[in-house]
């Protein structure tokens, strides 16, 4: 039997949930500046993946091309957020 749709694996380079900011490589843009997160991968457009991305400070979903975003990753310098500093035992005393 012949089979109507072939699966073709996804190449996207993020996957929904990725924590991604818009690219510096472009012009600027009327956008939040904070890191977006991927909601939805999306079709092929002109030979670029899409995805649905949303910002926390944003009220709507925007939809980018792949080349418009790189990753959210926290240099190493940066602290962790969240962990909580225990005194050495010097500092105890």
């Amino acid at each position: 039997m012949r089979q109507l749709h072939e699966h073709k694996p996804s190449r996207h380079s993020f996957i929904t949930g990725n924590v991604v900011r818009l690219s510096k490589r472009f012009p600027p843009r009327n956008a939040a500046l904070g890191p977006y997160k991927v909601v939805a991968q999306l079709p092929e457009w002109q030979g670029q993946f899409q995805y649905r991305v949303k910002s926390a400070c944003e009220p709507f979903y925007r939809t980018v091309t792949e080349n418009e975003l790189e990753s959210e990753v926290p240099p190493a310098s940066s602290p962790v957020v969240g962990l909580a500093r225990f005194p050495r035992r010097e500092e105890t005393r």
